[in-house]
C-alpha cells in the first residue's frame, strides 16, 4: 500500500512537471520523501513513535546545547545524502541542458524556481493556505531564496565544471536548514527571520555579478558538463 502511494505520488509531480524534468520527476520526488522524513523525526526517533512536524520536534542545534550533537548527527547524513542525489539530478541532467541554449543566469533562475516548487511537500504546513500571512510565508520558504542559490550553483559549476563542488555547498546549505530554524516565532515575527536567507543569497548573488562584471548574465556558452565532469 505504501508503495502504491509512492508511485501515485510521483506519477503527479511528473504530470506537473515542465516537459525538460519531467524524466527526473521520480528522482526528485523519493528524494524529497527523504528529506521531509529527516526532518520530521528527530534523532531518537528510533522507537517508531509517529512524526511530528519539524518545527515541534527537531530544535536548533546552535541554541540547544543539550540536543546539540544528536541534533548534528542527525542532520548530516540527510544533509549529505540530500545534496549528493539531488546535484546529480540538477547540475548533472537539468543545468547542462539548459546552459547549453541559455545564460547562467536564466538556467538558474529557471531550474531554480522548479526547484523551489519541488520543495513544497517539504514547507507545506496545514495552514499554509488559511490566509494570506501564511500563504506568503509558504512562498518566501520555496521562492525567495533558492532561484538565486542555483543560479551562484550553476556559476559554480559553470567556473569549475565540478559537481563534487557543487554537491558540497547543496549540502552545507541543507545542513544548516536542518540544524538551525527559528523557533517560537510566528506570523510576522517569522517572515521576517525567513527573509534573511535570501537577503544573504541575493546580496552573494550581486556581489558575485560584480565581481565579474556582470558576465552572470550574459549568454556566455561552454561545452556541455557532464555528469561527472570535475
Amino acid at each position: 500500500m505504501c508503495g502504491r502511494r509512492s508511485d501515485d505520488g510521483h506519477r503527479r509531480w511528473a504530470a506537473g512537471a515542465p516537459s525538460p524534468f519531467r524524466p527526473i520527476a521520480p528522482v526528485a520526488y523519493r528524494l524529497d520523501v527523504v528529506r521531509n522524513r529527516a526532518a520530521t523525526r528527530s534523532p531518537d526517533d528510533s522507537n517508531g513513535s509517529a512524526a511530528i512536524p519539524r518545527v515541534s520536534r527537531f530544535p536548533s542545534a546552535i541554541l540547544d546545547s543539550n540536543g546539540k550533537s544528536g541534533t548534528l548527527l542527525g542532520a548530516l547524513g540527510p544533509a549529505l545524502l540530500v545534496g549528493c542525489f539531488e546535484e546529480i539530478v540538477w547540475t548533472g541532467f537539468a543545468v547542462p541542458q539548459l546552459r547549453s541554449r541559455h545564460s547562467i543566469l536564466a538556467t538558474g533562475l529557471m531550474v531554480g524556481l522548479v526547484w523551489g516548487g519541488w520543495h513544497f511537500p517539504l514547507f507545506w504546513q496545514p495552514d499554509s493556505f488559511s490566509g494570506a500571512l501564511p500563504l506568503v510565508i509558504l512562498l518566501t520558504m520555496l521562492f525567495s531564496w533558492l532561484p538565486p542559490f542555483r543560479v551562484l550553483l550553476v556559476w559554480v559549476h559553470d567556473r569549475t565544471q565540478s559537481l563534487p563542488v557543487v554537491m558540497l555547498m547543496h549540502a552545507a546549505v541543507s545542513f544548516v536548514t536542518l540544524t538551525v530554524r527559528p523557533e517560537g516565532l510566528t506570523g510576522t515575527r517569522l517572515l521576517a527571520s525567513l527573509l534573511i536567507s535570501p537577503a544573504t543569497m541575493w546580496f552573494l548573488l550581486a556581489a558575485v555579478g560584480v565581481a565579474n562584471r556582470w558576465q552572470l548574465s550574459r549568454d556566455n556558452k561552454r561545452g556541455q558538463a557532464t555528469l561527472l565532469s570535475v
